[in-house]
Formats: structure tokens, C-alpha cells, sequence
């Protein structure tokens, strides 16, 4: 379900031009960022960061 949500997210973000997505989750939550990182988000300072 999670990787669905995304996928309509960055196909949403592709048609408005956007050049990247940012998410921002808790540090603690460990299961948010191993899924951010498995769908080919990097860390980033504000969170997690995917150019398109």
C-alpha cells in the first residue's frame, strides 16, 4: 500500500514539474526511514530527499 501512496505521489509531482520530493519523519522511527530508503530515498537534513 505504502509503495502505491508513493508511486501516485511522484507521478503527481512529475506532472506539476516538481524536481524533487522531501519527507520528513521522527529519527526514532526506523520503519518509516528503511522504507524511505528502500523506495530510493536518500537522508538528507530536512529528512529524505529523491530528485526526479
Amino acid at each position: 500500500m505504502g509503495k502505491a501512496l508513493l508511486g501516485a505521489l511522484e507521478k503527481q509531482a512529475k506532472e506539476r514539474r516538481c524536481t524533487q520530493i522531501i519527507l520528513v519523519t521522527e529519527e526514532n522511527r526506523k520503519d518509516a526511514c528503511r522504507f524511505y530508503e528502500a523506495n530510493g530515498y536518500q537522508e538528507d537534513n530536512a529528512g529524505y530527499k529523491k530528485k526526479l
